[in-house]
């Protein structure tokens, strides 16, 4: 089941964002 609590996914997101920034 998808049913993360929303910071859990913030929080994801987040992970993938700094991945992305720092590839930069």
């Amino acid at each position: 089941t998808d049913d993360l609590p929303i910071d859990a996914y913030l929080d994801r997101g987040f992970e993938a964002w700094l991945k992305k920034a720092s590839a930069q």
